[in-house]
């Protein structure tokens, strides 16, 4: 698009109003990772004290999770915390909206008596990255059933109204 062209669509969307637009308008829809955290960082503020993944893993090898509840509470904790950011950001979704705390709880404790069985083929991955791992895949079903049925209430209602 020629420049004229282009200042004038990025002015009529700036007086719209429309951000979210106006950067889509700017850097179109397949804008790279590291553009999008400079020019459209992430809007969720409940999480920005969360440490990233790696950091995580760290401070998770540090616990002493098998012997101690409260160590293993605080791991999961995190884990839940990166899940639901994660999840709230991509999809639209909480984690308590695909499953209960003590789904939840049953999900880690499984995974937990998992790792502990083959500890020594897992190890090299740790503790954090296994129950990351693992409860994203369970939650990630969920996901995809929660996903599947909005867009089918949404196709729903969109021919109910076309109907009428």
């Amino acid at each position: 698009m020629p420049a004229p062209q282009r200042q004038g669509k990025i002015r009529r969307l700036f007086e719209a109003g429309t951000t979210d637009t106006l950067l889509q308008g700017i850097c179109g829809r397949d804008m790279d990772d590291d553009l999008r955290s400079k020019f459209a960082p992430r809007r969720n503020k409940r999480y920005a004290h969360l440490r990233g993944f790696n950091q995580e893993a760290e401070w998770a090898d540090t616990l002493d999770w098998k012997t101690s509840d409260y160590d293993f509470y605080r791991l999961s904790r995190s884990i839940i915390d990166h899940l639901d950011s994660e999840y709230r950001e991509k999809w639209g979704l909480r984690i308590d909206q695909l499953a209960d705390a003590a789904q939840i709880q049953d999900c880690l404790r499984t995974c937990r008596a998992w790792y502990q069985q083959e500890e020594k083929q897992f190890q090299v991955v740790g503790i954090y990255v296994f129950l990351h791992v693992n409860v994203d895949l369970w939650l990630g079903g969920k996901a995809c059933d929660a996903l599947d049925k909005r867009r089918k209430q949404g196709e729903r209602a969109i021919h109910e109204t076309a109907s009428i």
